[in-house]
């Protein structure tokens, strides 16, 4: 790369406007706001004028191509996550719900399980015992997932929303018996 080339100066944070070293790979974090950014393949989109730091989000900054990307990856990111996570509450259920019959059948067919307890019984008990902690884990984490991808990017608004421009939705019709008017004349 030539000394100058615009990849190698740094990214400046469209929300506090600090420099951020450009490293490898999408995503960027600014280490004053802790704002994540995306970035695309070895450019960042900003203004014309680098070195000028804005300071705060505008309008235009949040409907950004960028802004749209980041929000997206993040939400697919927790998607995706949220799967594995039913993927591995699914097998520790399984697991434990397998090992707890095997456990209770083999207590069921031995007269006596105190005086002839075998390893393998007493392996498969705590195996079964770490696979309930297991989908414990997952359950908890598919939970805080959900939460976090039902959450809304949006603000709420500071005044409530002013329905005095809109009409009662007749206007169709009106409009409709206004032209069945016109051909019978």
């Amino acid at each position: 790369m030539s000394e100058g080339d615009p990849s190698d100066a740094p990214y400046i944070c469209p929300h506090c406007g600090v420099n951020i070293p450009r490293s490898e790979g999408p995503m960027l974090q600014c280490a004053a706001c802790q704002e994540l950014l995306v970035t695309q393949e070895n450019s960042l989109e900003q203004e014309s004028h680098p070195a000028a730091p804005r300071v705060g989000p505008t309008a235009e900054d949040e409907l950004s191509h960028l802004r749209i990307l980041q929000i997206s990856t993040l939400r697919r990111t927790a998607a995706r996550a949220r799967s594995y996570c039913i993927i591995g509450a699914g097998v520790f259920l399984i697991t434990a719900i397998e090992l707890g019959l095997r456990v209770a059948g083999e207590l069921r067919t031995n007269p006596d399980p105190l005086k002839t307890l075998h390893n393998e019984i007493a392996l498969q008990s705590l195996v079964a015992i770490a696979a309930i902690w297991g989908l414990w884990y997952f359950t908890r984490r598919i939970i805080a997932l959900t939460r976090e991808l039902s959450q809304t990017m949006l603000d709420e608004p500071n005044t409530p929303p002013d329905f005095s421009t809109l009409s009662d939705g007749s206007q169709p019709i009106r409009d409709l018996e206004n032209m069945h008017n016109m051909i019978d004349d």
